[in-house]
């Protein structure tokens, strides 16, 4: 007799996970990173979803699971560990919710992590800084981790592995692109776009996303579509800022931004420009052929690079100099490992794609803060 094997297909908006599935990654058709930014007529051709499994013993079980990952904070910004299931309140649209899945960050759940990396004419003087951060990153994957490697001109260089040679001869052979002069094209949030639309499978249990870059495409993206009626002509984006936010607060991805160079970010006007006419001249003027550092374009970029890591529950840290790669990663990896993941059947079953809010509270530390998702969107 065949093993019977249950199949839950969880249907969520955010962070959440095929938790009682059975892998279906290899199934996974192999389409060219970046298909999904062709044509939008053309997109219906490819699939959105793996193949179903063919099993005359499965059983596919449709639920409505809503699964996020908070980190909780002291009063001083440590760390809180330790809380179990029942201490801990949460509410959608203000109705109390009844926790049904509950696992702690230290559980050694697998981490599907897609690791962007800028190294663009504005990123030269950093990406040896990049390079050892991300390396520090590497050092530390458990071995049921995996990681992708995506570039800002929108290549993936290496799929989802936990080969930590490959991994990082593949960072060596990117730092030593950049010292010729072969540098990338500022396509980070492309870049972004893609990875969150093409690489993570509802089996992705903690799928991460660590951007590192300056964020300076920012200023190509419009605010609102432009795609149909391509107003920016040869350079028209196949998504506007508004659509990068709502495919963010849609997906699955935690994101936490590592902003690259110096940061301006906490200063006022006055300060931004004394900071930027005391730095080293290759830092104001990045590459031979370009014109020194617009600060207060600069800033604008950083400020994005937060607000995206903040709209998907992540945070943002500063990669200003080579000796803080290994604080920003301890920093980063325990945010991810101190995580709470929690999951509940919503009560409000139905399924009219709206927005919906949460509020989550541990019970007597009124105190206590959160980083995680606020908000997530029904199912249609």
């Amino acid at each position: 007799m065949k093993f019977l094997t249950i199949l839950a297909i969880l249907t969520f908006s955010f962070i959440g996970s095929n938790i009682f599935g059975q892998s279906i990654k290899d199934e996974k058709p192999k389409l060219k990173f970046g298909w999904s930014l062709k044509d939008k007529a053309k997109r219906s051709d490819y699939p959105k979803n793996p193949p179903a499994i063919e099993d005359e013993d499965l059983i596919k079980i449709e639920t409505d699971l809503v699964v996020n990952e908070y980190l909780v904070l002291d009063r001083s910004g440590k760390f809180v560990s330790g809380l179990k299931a029942e201490d801990f309140e949460i509410f959608e649209d203000g109705a109390e919710q009844e926790i049904e899945v509950f696992s702690l960050g230290t559980d050694k759940v697998p981490r599907s992590i897609v690791l962007i990396i800028d190294y663009s004419g504005s990123q030269k003087p950093y990406i040896q800084n990049s390079v050892a951060a991300a390396k520090v990153l590497i050092e530390q994957l458990e071995p049921q981790d995996e990681v992708a490697i995506v570039t800002d001109d929108v290549k993936l260089l290496v799929d989802f592995t936990s080969d930590k040679a490959l991994l990082n001869q593949t960072l060596d052979k990117l730092a030593r692109t950049s010292r010729r002069g072969n540098l990338g094209k500022s396509q980070q949030y492309t870049a972004l776009w893609v990875s969150l639309k093409e690489l993570f499978d509802e089996e992705d249990l903690r799928p991460i996303i660590i951007l590192q870059s300056d964020g300076d495409e920012r200023a190509s993206i419009p605010r609102v579509n432009d795609y149909e009626n391509k107003r920016l002509g040869f350079f028209a984006k196949p998504f506007s800022i508004n659509e990068l936010f709502d495919r963010i607060e849609r997906s699955k991805a935690t994101i936490y931004s590592v902003i690259s160079g110096p940061s301006f970010l906490g200063l006022t006007s006055t300060e931004r420009v004394q900071k930027k006419n005391a730095l080293p001249k290759e830092y104001r003027r990045p590459t031979s052929f370009g014109p020194e550092i617009n600060v207060e374009q600069v800033f604008e970029d950083q400020t994005s690079m937060v607000a995206v890591a903040s709209a998907s529950g992540g945070f943002a840290s500063a990669l200003e100099t080579p000796d803080q790669p290994a604080e920003i990663y301890e920093k980063m990896l325990g945010g991810i490992t101190n995580r709470y993941l929690i999951g509940y059947y919503p009560q409000d079953q139905s399924r009219n794609g709206k927005q919906r809010r949460i509020q989550i509270k541990v019970k007597d530390h009124p105190e206590y803060t959160f980083i995680g998702r606020k908000s997530y969107f029904a199912p249609e």
